[in-house]
């Protein structure tokens, strides 16, 4: 196939190819370019193989055709790798299911299951996480056999458990569900890419080892090394303080990849400081193994005559350099972003195979290649997205912005260049990368720059090298490992201690909005054209293709980009509605008001009775903020101090401008309303006194009124007994025009009772919030019939244990005429009014004649 110059379509960049000759010097970048839409597509459009085969078939003659005859075929391969691409990526999002597979079994009921645990279990403080490859499943006293992989969570202290380990337990087998609001974290997805589409629930006494011998019982080899190098960490003679039990933690995450000791303190300091890519095994420490192997072999082999004399020292080193990288990677315990650095470094090691000098953009092009072709699920993976968007912004920032290196330099002149170029690489990484963490995120920090200046150094190039030289001491002579593992600890409890400092400075990070992907292509179009004008206007206004497309790319981002920023002014801040959004919190209560010119309410944050195990605030209610451009929340409204009302809104009075909260004063010797409480206090927020809270106020045209409880009512709760939490629910009702919101909080019978006699009239309202997520014990006939709701919207976690919404309570709305939206069907439920009109928006439209 003759593939030139003048053959290639006009929407093929000029770059790509060589500018004296006619073969394409970057060919994989076009054909990366059309694998990857192709997996896009097919995760967005899953299905149609049929279709796509016989495309492919018939691309495939026409192919043969084209090159049976000479002529060149340019759009017919990449037409190819685009089919290809939305083939390989159909067993994850359109498998095919097994008669036995675990999701047949998905009816409610407890199943005696036996399986082997497929990966390293993660413990938590109070679970264990693993992944469990099914062999058996007990139904009905007979012994079947099962496929598929299940997640499992284990509540309490099971033991010791390892990957190989084959046990029994009984769960439930329930399948993966997502919190279903706009823009949401697609967890159903998540879960699919590795390949498990069920998950179950198991007690650690309910947990057998049908064959149980001595610790380690299948550890492998290389299982009994990680575990070797874990428990000499822990045996450093560093005292167990706030400074030294991080060093441990980090050192096990650096040499050996084990991350679970790792908290969510240690994270956020490394978040902060900009250098949570330290923590995970990734391109940049496999890279300085590599760099480190290669530079000792190739120095070892220039002494080998033979090898200097066939000018091969640089092939044997890159060759010898492999197998350090590969044990490396083993020792980490190969996890995704491993494997993924691990094949990137190979390939780049293979370049030298060839004799040529190595192209870095077209080997990447070749590792996304290979890793796409491999694993397709890998594009969606943060990891992969941040490496390669790094090392390429490295790549061209280096090139078109730093100066050649000059030559006869002083060493100090050296010096300065390397700190510069570290400096630089630095910079690149994070202007490459700053759309995607902030997409991911929502947190840039504003020190990283500096902070990986510093942290780099000492950790990649002392830390990592010397602990892995004394692994390898470990296995010949473990005394002597001990010095190398404790001048890690030292030098990397200086880096934690520097990486600690700048974490702690108030302006070392902020949180962010989450662009959308619109705002994310603009700001790489301008990007371009910014480096590109820096790096020598007149040279690249020579390129006939920057000369042409450049300036109408960046003037057509600038302004997709304007218009986007108006919008959203209008969106948040012009508009005259009032959008009500009762979001999808499971077992919970959580909605946000987005009253006229920008005002915005949170009644309720949703949460579990942990928020170690799951923090609905940081996991649903604020990422759905984000999305919305929404940093400020003026009032946050507590009706009640029960962990499903309240654990949620502690994560967004810690990272939101949160002006004022009202609540009913009411307080709880919970843990999480004590953190809640001193969260607020600390954050300095407005927290009237219920006595003193006006019971009505109007803001931007929406009025809103307290109804319930009366004032004086915690006095009360001593004589009258029904006076709980649930009861003492405060209860708001936003009016706008002619539509009415009432939230009622948990109020139960006695509740609502109550509130029909404090407020004899003014109870009838457009649209309900279901009191106590449609249980039984609330919902009485008078107060749907007072209230007369046209909508009712029903806040209740999908197949909940308590079995809410009760059937009754669905049959009384029924009767009332209420249209009825249950946020465990039809997700989160946003309701738009302009005061006349009233539009409901459920997240999942469920159809004329849905349950």
């Amino acid at each position: 196939m003759n593939l030139s110059i003048k053959n290639l379509p006009f929407w093929v960049p000029t770059f790509i190819a060589k500018r004296s000759d006619e073969a394409l010097y970057r060919p994989l970048i076009c054909l990366v370019a059309a694998l990857i839409p192709g997996v896009l597509a097919g995760t967005t459009f899953p299905g149609h193989l049929w279709t796509a085969f016989l495309l492919a078939f018939t691309n495939i003659i026409l192919i043969g055709i084209c090159v049976k005859r000479g002529k060149p075929a340019v759009i017919l391969p990449l037409v190819l790798f685009f089919i290809l691409g939305y083939l390989s990526i159909q067993p994850w999002v359109w498998p095919r299911f097994s008669d036995n597979h675990l999701t047949r079994y998905t009816d409610g009921k407890v199943y005696r299951l036996t399986g082997i645990i497929d990966e390293i279990p993660r413990v938590s403080d109070r679970r264990t996480r693993f992944i469990l490859r099914a062999q058996a499943l007990d139904v009905n006293g007979s012994l079947r056999p099962a496929t598929g992989r299940i997640r499992i969570s284990v509540t309490g202290n099971p033991g010791l458990l390892q990957k190989g380990d084959e046990i029994v337990l009984d769960t439930k087998i329930r399948p993966v569900h997502n919190f279903n609001n706009p823009g949401g974290f697609d967890y159903q997805r998540y879960m699919s890419f590795k390949k498990i589409w069920v998950t179950g629930y198991a007690r650690a006494g309910k947990i057998e080892i049908p064959k149980p011998d001595p610790p380690h019982r299948n550890a492998t080899l290389l299982q009994r090394l990680r575990r070797s190098i874990s428990d000499k960490i822990d045996g450093l003679p560093f005292a167990e303080t706030d400074t030294s039990t991080p060093v441990k933690r980090v050192m096990k995450a650096l040499l050996i990849g084990d991350r679970n000791a790792l908290t969510p303190q240690i994270r956020e300091i490394f978040n902060r400081s900009g250098t949570s890519h330290l923590l995970a095994i990734s391109g940049l420490h496999v890279g300085i193994v590599a760099g480190a192997a290669f530079f000792i072999f190739r120095w070892a082999l220039s002494f080998f005559k033979p090898l200097l004399w066939l000018g091969r020292t640089r092939t044997a080193a890159a060759i010898l350099s492999f197998f350090p990288v590969m044990g490396y990677g083993l020792m980490a315990g190969m996890s995704p972003s491993t494997q993924r650095a691990v094949i990137m470094v190979t390939v780049f090691l293979m370049t030298y195979l060839s004799g040529r000098d190595q192209d870095m953009i077209n080997t990447l092009a070749v590792a996304a290649l290979v890793i796409v072709a491999i694993h397709p699920p890998t594009l969606f993976s943060i990891s992969f997205q941040l490496s390669f968007t790094a090392v390429f912004a490295i790549v061209l920032g280096i090139s078109k912005l730093v100066p050649a290196r000059e030559k006869n330099r002083r060493w100090w002149q050296s010096m300065a260049a390397r700190t510069g170029m570290l400096f630089m690489v630095s910079v690149c990484a994070t202007i490459g990368t700053l759309p995607i963490v902030m997409y991911y995120f929502n947190q840039v920090s504003l020190v990283g720059v500096v902070v990986n200046v510093i942290a780099v150094p000492l950790v990649g190039f002392i830390v990592v090298p010397v602990g892995l030289v004394s692994v390898l001491i470990a296995m010949l002579y473990p005394p002597a490992a001990a010095i190398g593992f404790l001048v890690c600890a030292h030098v990397l409890a200086l880096a934690i201690h520097i990486i600690s400092f700048f974490a702690a400075l108030p302006f070392a990070a902020v949180k962010t909005v989450t662009p959308g992907i619109l705002e994310m292509v603009c700001y790489y179009i301008i990007l371009w054209g910014a480096v590109t004008l820096v790096s020598g206007a007149k040279r690249n206004l020579q390129d006939g293709f920057v000369r042409k497309w450049l300036p109408a790319a960046v003037l057509a981002a600038v302004v997709m980009l304007g218009a986007d920023v108006l919008y959203w002014v209008n969106e948040r801040y012009l508009a005259k509605d009032l959008r009500v959004t009762i979001l999808d919190v499971g077992q919970g209560s959580a909605a946000l008001l987005e009253l006229p010119k920008g005002y915005n309410i949170l009644v309720d944050g949703g949460g579990f009775s942990d928020n170690t195990t799951f923090d609905v605030g940081a996991r649903i209610v604020a990422p759905y903020l984000w999305k919305r451009k929404i940093r400020t929340i003026h009032s946050i409204v507590l009706s009640h101090p029960n962990s499903d009302h309240l654990n949620g809104l502690t994560y967004i009075v810690e990272h939101f401008n949160v002006k004022n909260a009202w609540t009913n004063n009411e307080t709880s010797r919970s843990k999480g309303y004590r953190i809640f409480a001193e969260t607020l206090k600390r954050k300095a927020v407005f927290c009237p006194r219920y006595e003193d809270l006006p019971r009505t106020r109007s803001i931007n045209g929406v009025e809103l009124v307290f109804l319930y409880p009366e004032k004086g009512f915690l006095e009360r709760r001593s004589v009258e007994p029904w006076r709980n939490a649930n009861n003492n629910s405060l209860v708001l009702q936003a009016s706008y025009g002619d539509h009415d919101f009432l939230f009622p909080g948990d109020i139960m019978a006695d509740g609502e009772a109550a509130l029909l006699k404090l407020n004899p009239g003014v109870l009838e309202s457009s649209v309900l919030i279901a009191p106590h997520h449609g249980s039984q014990s609330s919902s009485t006939a008078e107060f749907v019939q007072r209230v007369d709701p046209g909508i009712v919207v029903i806040s209740a976690g999908w197949k909940n244990r308590f079995r809410f919404p009760h059937e009754k309570v669905l049959g009384r709305y029924a009767r009332q005429g209420s249209r009825i939206y249950r946020t465990d069907l039809d997700g989160a439920v946003r309701l738009d009014s302009d005061g006349e009109t009233l539009r409901v928006r459920p997240t999942i439209e469920r159809g004329p004649g849905a349950g």
